[in-house]
């Protein structure tokens, strides 16, 4: 493993080329000598990203967790996490940071509800509880904030799918009804029950679905530390974690924007970044049959790059030309 670890580091330090730069036009038979000490940025990196650690659960148990979410991204969602072990027995668990103050979230098996849906619905509650869990918190008072509690999501059985769905955008008070929470003060825990309508509210434009899942999250954790707060109140803390009506995590319809939109109509392609190990190639002198090494990496104006493929060249600007008719004519018409 190390020696995999190893190399994947050389590959990034010589820029992605295996080779290093200024030897590009060396021809072989020849031996390149890579460094044997280059595994612990990589790892240390890795460690970071998965940040893995031991919480203490309710029950008593210590659980072994890592990161929910990782990469440039992951901040913005708090300290959120998801329990190791648990994962090994198939079963959803994830705990929210925040202070001195732990909220785990679990959710077992949903009779009626597909694997897909059961995963993205508990993994949309874990990341709000870690976006509102610290202003929460900072509204309740400081003495009567519980180290641990236990929050089980639960969902309502949907109905068949012709009877899913409403037509008419529902209003804040009947997704909220929706939203039932009931309070175990013995055992410092709340189980919050998603009912059909709150699955019906992901067809608003906004994002209130999931500000009422938020909301719920800490409304019970209010009352499981004894304030007083109300649920329109923490519903106003909620709201302003948010941000936006557009932050949300769980969607009624995929995701489309306007490039799709021209994908779709064939107007454009759909753009894909250049792979790093196909720039790798070009650097190395790797991927033009036709273009002899000597003549070295770089291609340099159209008269030359056109010359590799002009088949190909000439069949883009045809497919760029029927493309602005299309256009044309659709915005005409």
């Amino acid at each position: 493993m190390n020696g995999f670890v190893n190399m994947f580091q050389w590959w990034r330090t010589t820029d992605h080329a295996l080779v290093p730069p200024s030897e590009i036009d060396a021809a072989p038979p020849l031996t390149i000598g890579i460094g044997t000490d280059l595994v612990l940025e990589p790892r240390r990196e890795g460690s970071e990203n998965l940040d893995p650690r031991a919480v203490l659960h309710p029950s008593g148990n210590w659980h072994r967790v890592a990161r929910l979410e990782r990469g440039p991204s992951a901040s913005s969602f708090g300290q959120v996490y998801g329990s190791l072990g648990d994962v090994e027995k198939a079963k959803l668990t994830g705990v929210a940071l925040a202070g001195n103050s732990t909220w785990w979230i679990e959710m077992g098996d949903q009779p009626g509800h597909s694997d897909d849906t059961t995963f993205e619905t508990w993994r949309t509650a874990v990341l709000w509880a870690g976006r509102v869990m610290a202003p929460v918190l900072a509204a309740l008072p400081k003495h009567r904030i519980a180290p641990s509690l236990l929050l089980a999501l639960k969902l309502e059985p949907l109905p068949p799918n012709m009877e899913r769905y409403v037509e008419e955008s529902l209003d804040d008070n009947r997704i909220d009804q929706a939203v039932m929470v009931a309070i175990d003060q013995d055992r410092k825990a709340a189980q919050i029950t998603l009912g059909v309508d709150w699955h019906r509210g992901f067809y608003r434009p906004d994002n209130y679905a999931e500000v009422s899942l938020g909301t719920a999250l800490g409304w019970a954790v209010a009352q499981v530390c004894g304030s007083s707060q109300t649920r329109d109140e923490i519903k106003t803390i909620v709201a302003a974690a948010a941000g936006s009506a557009d932050y949300r995590h769980r969607h009624a319809f995929r995701v489309e924007s306007a490039i799709d939109h021209l994908a779709a109509d064939n107007l454009l392609k759909t753009f894909r970044p250049i792979p790093i190990s196909a720039s790798a190639l070009a650097k190395c002198g790797s991927v033009w049959e036709t273009h002899p090494r000597e003549r070295g990496v770089r291609i340099t104006g159209r008269t030359r790059a056109s010359s590799l493929s002009p088949s190909s060249f000439e069949s883009s600007k045809k497919c760029f030309a029927s493309a602005c008719a299309v256009s044309i004519a659709s915005i005409s018409s």
